[in-house]
């Protein structure tokens, strides 16, 4: 499976919240993550393409596991 977030920087914050990116981070097995930065309107972006295992094949895998 393929995510893509992606993250506006906050003037506020004087940088990137990332805590949408660490919350789906930390509940998935990531396979790889590739970050790209780009500029729209004058504002920085920080695009994060995400692979990871679907939940169904990791529910899956899970179930084989307690069954066995």
């Amino acid at each position: 499976m393929v995510k893509i977030i992606t993250i506006p920087f906050h003037d506020s914050l004087q940088g990137f919240d990332d805590e949408r990116l660490r919350r789906f981070v930390d509940s998935r097995k990531v396979l790889s993550l590739r970050e790209f930065f780009f500029l729209k309107d004058g504002c920085p972006y920080l695009v994060f393409v995400i692979t990871y295992e679907s939940d169904l094949i990791q529910n899956n895998l899970s179930s084989q596991t307690i069954k066995s």
